[in-house]
């Protein structure tokens, strides 16, 4: 048995426009224990860019397991609707659950780069041939971004099963 397992991955981006340039460097460290799996990320940019939507997190678990959201450790939750994607500003943490299934999937953040308007969780449902909901951690969009900028994250998911 072990107590932890930690993965390491290095990866490189490159820009879109040529697949050639490189446009950042994006270093990983998973830590998995029983309380669940943190990432720690570093992206470095390495040359100048105006970018749209950005996430560093996400979480996507199955649609049957999932039917509401709670947000900041409140008690209430509210149903994932079928018909939207939902942008809740100022929040931290995050679960999907159902009360049916028993399941509880968290995304939690306590290290992130904040370009938007505070802390910014976006869940959708994903309608169509998706079966699975999305738990993002959005970014920024419409951002400047210049060559040596350093991001930092760190993200905790945890799955709890009460059933």
């Amino acid at each position: 048995s072990f107590n932890t397992l930690e993965i390491i991955q290095s990866s490189n981006g490159y820009d879109p426009n040529d697949s050639t340039t490189l446009a950042l460097t994006h270093n990983k460290t998973h830590t998995v224990n029983k309380a669940g799996i943190t990432t720690d990320q570093t992206v470095e940019w390495k040359n100048d860019y105006h970018l749209k939507n950005c996430f560093m997190a996400m979480m996507p678990p199955s649609k049957d397991y999932t039917d509401q959201y709670k947000v900041n450790g409140t008690e209430t939750g509210s149903t994932i609707s079928r018909d939207k994607a939902i942008t809740i500003e100022n929040v931290t943490s995050a679960v999907l659950y159902s009360q049916e299934s028993g399941v509880y999937y968290e995304m939690s953040i306590s290290k992130y780069p904040y370009y938007n308007n505070g802390a910014t969780f976006y869940i959708t449902n994903n309608s169509g041939s998706a079966n699975y909901n999305k738990m993002y951690y959005y970014c920024c969009s419409d951002k400047e971004v210049t060559a040596g900028t350093v991001w930092e994250s760190t993200t905790h998911y945890s799955i709890d099963v009460t059933k």
